[in-house]
């Protein structure tokens, strides 16, 4: 006994490099412990897992209650912010035609309610029911207001007796345009209205370099086509080709008739190869005499 004892005493253990030993220090490990090694050979701490896991819970009990108070005080302000009624309407735009009653009834009708209840495709759509609104932007101001940008319909010419052309061709219906009566009138077909816009539109530009302005187009039933210029000419087309002829017009014209314009009642067109003038009572008479 006692030599094995003496062996025991000096002998050493020896594991695998990587591996744990159960024996550190000649002492077992404690259960229920987490044993950190040794640094720099400063001594073995051991501290117990429950009170590792009593630190933690606590720790995220604490950081959640926190976090819930500071989201229910945000929550709190955002809804207060977001319940107040609409007090700032701005409206934007360069206006003519639109009055400002008129804006605002279409407006008012639509910001019943709070901030965010405000149906902003809604309002824009009914903002589009006035026909001379061409174009709407409506957005929120933070924290109680709405921005209304409105760009008016731009007027061309007239279409018959109750509607307008607008800039971009399309016929708009107004139920009286009498107070557009500065502006050239268009008639006809409507189903022809987009190719009577492009064709006053072209001879618009023909007659510029001129200094001719042109006052009316009326295409009657027949498709035949009947202009009438600034100064006072009265031009007949037929059906077809109306800008060819319109260009062989302006030749005899700036040729022969320019100097006697003031003179001319009518011009007809409809001949394959030339033009009928009919002048004015005055000249009439001074063209029988002279023969």
């Amino acid at each position: 006994m006692a030599e094995r004892a003496k062996n025991n005493k000096n002998s050493k253990v020896y594991t695998p490099r990587g591996s744990r030993s159960n024996v550190s220090s000649g002492r077992p490990n404690s259960r229920g412990a987490v044993r950190k090694g040794r640094v720099q050979g400063g001594p073995i701490v051991s501290i117990p897992w429950a009170l590792l896991l009593k630190g933690v819970c606590f720790s995220t009990l604490l950081a959640f209650g926190i976090w819930k108070i500071d989201w229910l005080a945000i929550s709190n302000k955002v809804q207060q912010q977001v319940n107040k009624p609409v007090a700032n309407v701005s409206v934007k735009g360069e206006f003519t035609h639109l009055s400002q009653s008129d804006l605002q009834a279409l407006v008012t009708a639509h910001i019943q309610g709070n901030f965010m209840q405000v149906d902003i495709e809604d309002l824009r759509a009914n903002l589009h029911t006035n026909p001379w609104v061409q174009a709407v932007r409506v957005q929120r101001v933070w924290p109680d207001g709405l921005s209304i940008d409105v760009r008016e319909q731009k007027p061309i010419a007239r279409w018959n007796s109750t509607a307008f052309i607008s800039n971009e061709g399309e016929v708009i219906t107004i139920g009286d345009n009498s107070h557009l009566a500065y502006l050239p009138l268009l008639a006809g077909p409507v189903k022809q209205s987009s190719l009577i816009t492009r064709t006053y539109l072209d001879m618009t530009e023909m007659l510029a370099s001129r200094n001719i302005g042109l006052t009316g187009i009326d295409v009657d039933a027949t498709h035949a086509w009947r202009i009438k210029l600034s100064n006072g000419i009265e031009i007949v087309f037929g059906q077809y080709d109306v800008l060819n002829k319109l260009r062989n017009f302006l030749l005899v014209f700036d040729q022969k008739l320019r100097g006697v314009s003031e003179k001319i009642v009518r011009v007809d067109m409809r001949y394959d190869s030339g033009m009928a003038v009919a002048w004015n009572k005055d000249t009439e008479s001074d063209l029988q005499a002279s023969r």
